[in-house]
């Protein structure tokens, strides 16, 4: 094991022990990442969180006291100014990502602000990593080092999946976003609903209904991401379904609910039979939508691994 002290006389093992530090870094946020996605634990992410933020740390301070090589300080410099700049990103990107995602659930501009933090966080680091595979580059030339297939297999392996993260983020929580809206929404219509009041949910059946118009225009402009995605067409059956039902039961149901005391039996079984429906088929949509975004993600995001220690 290379000590802080050791001297490096070959080019490569001093490369190597550079990139080794920031591949023990990159094994930790992409598990921290993993767990953001998969997980809606805050407390798991928060503590993902933390143990990248500690490696981070420690590879800085390895790596600093790192000797020159040969008089060249620039690749260690480089490395530790953008190991500091990755802090940076997590410490205070990261960071403020996951205390918006224990408001997330809020609303819907909760969410959205969560999500856009965390892509921001996440362009930022990829672009760090892309810096840092630049200056290694430049000592690898300078030094007249060939960087190892297994080196060169990894920095590309870490791009690509950098990217093709990237992509699923955006595109899954896009997709999210239309039924969160639409979730909320009907979510305040059944509260409405529960408090039998009649004006009440005629305002939150039409609030519901724009919602619902506002998300299927959102996804019909969405360009299909993935071959192997149905999680976009799970989730426009669901907001299909609740627009469909926001201008035909629940509007009915909003006119029973003006005279929910003096319902005939008739009425009062067809409003039950609206409920009824609403919760099976509602709930069956919404569990599809879960599958199909749970497939996506497991198909292109790596699952965290368990039971990392800080």
């Amino acid at each position: 094991m290379a000590s802080y002290a050791q001297n490096f006389d070959s080019p490569v093992e001093y490369n190597d022990y550079i990139i080794g530090e920031c591949n023990k870094i990159y094994d930790k946020n992409s598990n921290y990442i993993s767990y953001a996605v998969h997980s809606d634990n805050v407390n798991k992410v928060a503590t993902q969180l933390r143990i990248a933020i500690k490696q981070i740390e420690r590879s800085i301070n390895k790596i600093e006291k790192m000797p020159a090589f040969k008089g060249d300080v620039k690749f260690r410099n480089d490395a530790s100014t953008l190991l500091k700049l990755e802090l940076q990103i997590f410490s205070i990107d990261h960071s403020a990502a996951v205390k918006l995602k224990e408001t997330s659930q809020d609303s819907y501009i909760a969410m959205e602000k969560y999500f856009k933090a965390e892509e921001l966080a996440n362009k930022k680091l990829h672009d760090a990593y892309k810096r840092l595979d630049k200056a290694q580059e430049d000592f690898a030339k300078k030094n007249n080092v060939k960087i190892s297939p297994e080196i060169s297999e990894a920095n590309q392996q870490r791009l690509e999946m950098s990217i093709i993260t990237g992509k699923v983020f955006k595109y899954s929580r896009t997709v999210y976003l239309s039924s969160f809206r639409v979730s909320k929404a009907k979510a305040a219509f059944l509260e409405a609903l529960a408090q039998k009041n009649a004006v009440l949910v005629e305002k939150k059946r039409q609030e519901l209904v724009n919602a619902a118009k506002l998300e299927v225009a959102k996804l019909d402009s969405l360009q299909r991401a993935f071959d192997d995605d149905t999680y976009k067409e799970a989730t426009m059956a669901f907001v299909n379904y609740n627009l469909t039902k926001g201008e035909t039961d629940y509007k009915e149901l909003a006119n029973l609910m003006k005279n929910s005391n003096k319902l005939s039996q008739e009425e009062a079984d067809k409003y039950n039979a609206i409920i009824q429906e609403m919760n099976e088929f509602g709930n069956l949509l919404s569990d599809k939508m879960n599958e199909t975004k749970a497939e996506l993600l497991k198909n292109h995001v790596p699952e965290p691994e368990e039971g990392t220690d800080i």
